[in-house]
């Protein structure tokens, strides 16, 4: 759209010129002056609303990329902390299954000594 006003504001320069030596001070001369002045302010406006959207995506894209960036950063601490989480489920299981063969080998000391202590009852009895 710009370029293509350009392009128009150029031809009508040069219509400009071309008519003002044609005729100095001609109403159709006032006229391209007139036209060329808008189309010069319209030009301008323009290229400043390109400059002010430009602008605004570099802002956007600088804001994309440190999101990307904390994003990725979130996801790399994620998966730390998934594989902490599943050493320390392994621990835990570990520790579980110990405690569980701690607690059969204590039941089963536990009736060996009450078996030993009745056969000791017994023994005294028939001692006695």
């Amino acid at each position: 759209k710009v370029f293509a006003l350009v392009k128009e504001r150029d031809a009508l320069k040069r219509a400009a010129a071309a008519g003002a030596t044609a005729a100095a001070d001609g109403p159709s001369s006032q006229r391209l002056e007139a036209e060329l002045k808008k189309k010069d302010e319209l030009v301008t406006q323009l290229m400043e609303e390109g400059q002010k959207l430009s602008k605004r995506q570099l802002e956007l894209e600088g804001s994309a990329k440190r999101l990307r960036a904390s994003l990725k950063a979130a996801e790399t601490e994620k998966d730390k902390l998934a594989a902490l989480l599943a050493a320390e489920k392994a621990e835990a299981e570990g520790l579980a299954r110990a405690r569980l063969k701690a607690e059969r080998d204590l039941a089963a000391a536990v009736e060996a000594g009450r078996q030993a202590v009745e056969a000791a009852q017994l023994a005294a009895e028939e001692e006695g």
